[in-house]
């Protein structure tokens, strides 16, 4: 298969995948590399989410903690705990005013506590 070829299935590919899960993960102006990386996303977010809750305790922990649990990258975490909580897996640990609790992370910064559903 030609180049053309190629990158006119992985668009295509892409396509599908985006109307499937309504999100898109690569422009059309993206090089070969995207699409095709974006052809093999479903793969891998599945494995990641998994990873990230059989990590995940009852009490809260931030994406930093959760990622050296889970043999990931905070990035990879990071990205997952907005689906996951949407899916009614994981929730931001709050008290009982609805505050979010936080703990200091790696930067210095603060960084919100998530809990399993």
């Amino acid at each position: 298969m030609s180049k053309m070829g190629e990158l006119a299935a992985a668009v295509e590919i892409a396509k599908r995948i985006d109307a499937a899960n309504a999100v898109s993960r690569r422009r059309t102006s993206d090089p070969l590399t995207s699409h095709l990386a974006a052809k093999r996303v479903g793969e891998f977010e599945q494995q990641v989410s998994e990873r990230i809750l059989a990590a995940m305790q009852p009490y809260g922990l931030t994406t930093h903690e959760i990622a050296d649990l889970a043999g990931r990258r905070e990035d990879q975490v990071h990205k997952r705990m907005p689906e996951l909580e949407r899916h009614a897996k994981v929730t931001v640990h709050c008290d009982a005013d609805g505050v979010p609790y936080t703990r200091e992370g790696p930067s210095g910064r603060q960084c919100r506590l998530w809990r399993k559903v």
